[in-house]
């Protein structure tokens, strides 16, 4: 025996247990057979006794937690027409305060007499009003979209439509960042992780490798167009892997990826989940099936005994009792953490938060600090004043 599972060769001779069926040296051949088109050219199958299809298997590239990932629901210029957008509507909402006719009529709308008219409306709210300055309007705008509030808010009609368009913005941009920063938060998932076949083709750093002799080397070295093809060209110029340790190595040693049956490779992945990575998505979908001659006798046996265990439920008891470790290595997981660890997060989570607080008191002690001195610089220069005059004053 070769060790091969079968494939054809370049004079036309079939290897490993496929051709020893074909050419009368096995009754059959049991194992996970892949069903082909080619395959059956030459011999016969059972019924699929399992649905499988083509798997990716790679190492997990190295994780460097992100303590920014607390602000990446938004990109970069989102936060940025979000800041700018508080000094705009705190500018706009200054504005209509100052030059609001309530609060600045013309002077042909004063009543000449003191405290008649819409003077005395002027007065009555002058104490209020005037005390909206700039700071004070984006301070307002401010502690709207972080759900704060103000202490006071303002009476004019016109400045009440600013302020409650804005609170119906801070309603929609909250709630979207905090959908977001939930999902993004539930499940890590690390960069640089290979979940498609379009993305082998584009790692070129790494090999792609294969079992000689099984149906994917077959698949990818006789391409003629797309991605396969150009796979299969680098899998001829890579290493002959002849057994499944082999291939694994590759992977671990982070010098190659393993295409291969997507059951087997999962069997890999969950007895390592920490290291390896198996892709979400399988590349063609297929049948595994036992070879037999062509016309063989006892075919209808074979298929009526497998339809039966498949009835009993015997199939997925053994799948079970051997792919082992769904709670911890799920596929619906895989590229991150398992939704039990997702739930409770880690310093990485609210690195950023913490950081920017920090930023943010060292700026507060800063600007303490400068206050102090220019308070210290003022009182200086008021007793040096008064010192000066008490100088010039003549003796009484």
């Amino acid at each position: 025996m070769d060790k091969k599972y079968g494939a054809p060769e370049e004079d036309g001779t079939w290897n490993g247990m496929v051709g020893m069926v074909k050419r009368g040296e096995a009754d059959l051949a049991i194992g996970p057979f892949t069903i082909t088109s080619v395959r059956e050219r030459v011999v016969d199958f059972t019924v699929p006794y399992m649905e499988d299809g083509g798997g990716i298997l790679s190492r997990k590239t190295d994780y460097t937690p992100d303590l920014m990932r607390i602000f990446s629901p938004f990109q970069a210029d989102i936060w940025l027409a979000t800041g700018g957008m508080v000094v705009v509507f705190g500018l706009v909402l200054f504005v209509i305060m100052k030059y609001d006719p309530e609060h600045s009529p013309p002077s042909c709308m004063v009543d000449q007499e003191e405290g008649q008219g819409l003077g005395r409306v002027k007065q009555r709210g002058q104490l209020h009003e005037d005390s909206w300055n700039i700071a004070t309007s984006i301070w307002t705008i401010f502690g709207s979209i972080m759900e704060q509030g103000a202490a006071k808010h303002p009476r004019r009609t016109s400045a009440r439509f600013v302020l409650g368009c804005w609170w119906v913005f801070t309603i929609l941009i909250m709630s979207i960042y905090t959908a977001t920063l939930a999902a993004m938060l539930t499940v890590t998932k690390q960069p640089g992780l290979i979940d498609s076949i379009d993305q082998v083709a584009a790692a070129t750093h790494l090999t792609p490798v294969t079992l000689a002799g099984t149906n994917w080397e077959t698949l990818f070295k006789t391409a003629e167009i797309g991605v396969y093809k150009e796979i299969g060209m680098r899998m001829q110029e890579g290493p002959n892997v002849l057994d499944v340790d082999q291939a694994l190595q590759y992977v671990k040693d982070g010098t190659g990826v393993w295409l291969y049956d997507i059951s087997q490779l999962d069997y890999f992945y969950r007895q390592d989940c920490q290291t390896l990575h198996l892709a979400k998505r399988v590349f063609n979908a297929n049948g595994l099936g036992f070879v037999l001659p062509q016309q063989a006798p006892f075919k209808r046996a074979f298929n009526r005994i497998i339809l039966k265990l498949q009835e009993g439920g015997f199939m997925s008891m053994w799948r079970k009792r051997w792919w082992q470790g769904e709670e911890d290595c799920g596929r619906s997981n895989q590229g991150g953490t398992s939704l039990s660890q997702g739930n409770q997060l880690g310093t990485e989570s609210i690195g950023g938060i913490l950081l920017l607080y920090g930023v943010v008191v060292v700026l507060a002690a800063i600007s303490m600090a400068l206050q102090r001195l220019k308070a210290t610089s003022v009182c200086s220069r008021i007793t040096n004043t008064s010192m000066f005059h008490r100088r010039q004053q003549p003796p009484q």
